[in-house]
């Protein structure tokens, strides 16, 4: 069987998988054509938003050269073979770059939870060791936790901030002269 080729010589096969790759991981980063037009031009291989178009749409497609083969590989941190390759082999190299991006943010979600988890233990001994501040801590976390999920949290470390908002943490401390319990680190 004769493979059809292009007039320059190359199977009409690599330059249609080209063109579907592109599109597809265009897509996928939820880039336009003009995203992708700016990117090429960054990456030294300069072409214009219609060309990529038609490239991935036109009719009759858009010539693909080697410069820019070279730039979409690099715009998508792919290989040229692999730019080259049928779609389905980019798809399921796709999908596992994004299934081991998913596992680090999990991983780094899971560290997170347990670093709050620590964190949230050591305020509840503490408490425990003075539960005069109980209301005062549980309203200061109450408060945080709001203002972050409104966007609104700021990290205030001077005692004066609590104060003008009615929230006298540090100073009870102070007025109390309560030291802070100490614990062994595990």
């Amino acid at each position: 069987m004769v493979e059809a080729t292009s007039p320059r010589g190359l199977p009409v096969e690599a330059e249609e998988n080209a063109a579907a790759r592109i599109r597809a991981l265009r897509e996928a980063h939820g880039w336009s054509t003009a995203t992708v037009a700016e990117r090429m031009t960054k990456a030294g291989h300069p072409i214009n938003q219609s060309a990529v178009w038609r490239i991935e749409s036109g009719e009759p497609r858009r010539r693909i050269n080697l410069d820019e083969a070279i730039g979409f590989a690099k715009v998508f941190d792919i290989t040229v073979e692999r730019l080259i390759a049928p779609p389905d082999d980019a798809a399921v190299e796709y999908l596992n770059r994004l299934i081991h991006t998913y596992i680090a943010t999990w991983r780094a979600a899971d560290a997170t939870r347990y670093g709050a988890a620590e964190i949230r233990a050591g305020i509840d001994a503490t408490l425990a060791a003075t539960p005069e501040l109980r209301d005062v801590v549980e309203g200061m976390l109450a408060e945080a936790v709001e203002a972050e999920e409104r966007g609104e949290f700021r990290l205030a470390l001077a005692p004066e901030a609590h104060e003008e908002e009615g929230i006298a943490h540090l100073s009870t401390m102070a007025r109390l002269r309560t030291p802070p319990p100490t614990f062994d680190e595990p």
